[in-house]
């Protein structure tokens, strides 16, 4: 029986040259041509001379049955319909197969976690973008903690974070932060890239029509929240305060005594420190829940949004309880008074807010009680 055999490399001078390369190693192996180019002829045969002991010591007969050539032929003549060669297909098959299994979602959030509390100590991120990072992990390992990184698809992350109760900007920051944690795992060799890379973000108008609770809506959400919600409503819905910074709102910032909210500048989405006004009706609904630590309970805001929207069929547009507070607060006090307690912009208040109400709707909001 004949047997394919291995044809040992050969160097030869180029007739044309290849950019600087002016020599070639070749050999025709199973079929396949093999050539690799060089810019001296030392380099050339050093290597051919190289490349044949290997083949050598190897062995240069291949003992193959009269099944496995009729395999081995039809395969080479199946992959030459799409210019690859049997060598191809098997580094393709041996880099897929002898890769070690990809690390789960959890597995790469604690690691980036680790590296961006590095570069915090080292001063080349701020707290703000590291808070920002954690705040998307959070969600990341919920949602894909046990999926392996490699099975997670952009598609499939735009079409989670379009079910969350959440404003564009906001969604396309846990993108950009998603596509970060990604960017990190290319980098560390964990994935062969970046899926998230030049991925569209949602889009948002500046113009969009707001939408807003009506003092009745309003009263109805309060009265249907669960006891550790109450106070996080309550202040979202009567001083403006982000979502995210009566996340990180501890009580003893809660000065009733005073009448105002005092928070850190740390705490403050523009670095700012506010001290914002407690109302009369607001300050008699937090005075019987009043403890310590956060005023945030430990779970998720979005699940208990869920239980209001699937028990009470409750309306839940994005942002809707800052965008009442402003919408109705400009309408009673102005939009000076209002973008110093919401740190928003009077010229924003102006153009989306101005006579969102009636005065006097505005003014049987802020005398709701529970």
């Amino acid at each position: 029986m004949r047997t394919p055999t291995t044809t040992l490399f050969k160097a030869k001078k180029l007739a044309k040259p290849n950019g600087k390369r002016t020599w070639v190693i070749h050999r025709r192996s199973h079929g396949s041509r093999e050539r690799i180019y060089f810019e001296s002829e030392k380099e050339a045969r050093r290597e051919a001379n190289d490349r044949n002991r290997k083949i050598e010591a190897k062995g240069t007969v291949v003992q193959l049955t009269q099944e496995e050539q009729i395999y081995a032929a039809a395969c080479i003549e199946d992959l030459a319909k799409i210019g690859k060669t049997l060598r191809d297909a098997t580094d393709y098959f041996l880099a897929q197969f002898s890769k070690p299994p990809a690390i789960s979602g959890k597995v790469l959030v604690d690691r980036v976690l680790k590296e961006y509390e590095r570069r915090l100590k080292a001063k080349e991120v701020g707290k703000h973008h590291l808070d920002g990072m954690k705040d998307t992990a959070k969600k990341l390992k919920t949602r894909y903690g046990e999926t392996p990184i490699d099975a997670i698809s952009p598609g499939n992350v735009k079409e989670w974070i379009t079910g969350l109760p959440l404003a564009a900007s906001t969604r396309n920051r846990h993108l950009g932060a998603i596509g970060a944690y990604f960017a990190l795992a290319k980098e560390w060799d964990l994935i062969d890239k970046n899926p998230f890379e030049g991925m569209t973000k949602f889009k948002s108008s500046k113009n969009a029509k707001i939408a807003i609770f009506t003092p009745e809506e309003l009263r109805k959400v309060l009265n249907a929240v669960t006891s550790d919600w109450l106070a996080v409503f309550a202040i979202n819905a009567f001083t403006g305060l982000r979502q995210a910074e009566i996340k990180r709102l501890e009580w003893s910032e809660v000065k009733l005594d005073r009448n105002l909210i005092d928070l850190p500048f740390e705490k403050s989405k523009n670095k700012r420190r506010k001290l914002i006004e407690v109302p009369a009706y607001l300050r008699t609904l937090l005075e019987p829940l009043v403890g310590e630590g956060r005023v945030h309970p430990k779970r998720r805001f979005d699940l208990e949004v869920k239980r209001l929207k699937e028990n009470f069929e409750v309306k839940w547009p994005n942002n809707v309880l800052r965008h009442s507070f402003c919408s109705h607060a400009v309408a009673l006090k102005g939009s000076g008074w209002t973008a110093a307690q919401a740190d928003h912009s009077e010229s924003i208040l102006r153009s989306r807010y101005l006579e969102v109400v009636t005065k006097e709707q505005a003014e049987a909001y802020f005398e709701i009680t529970t």
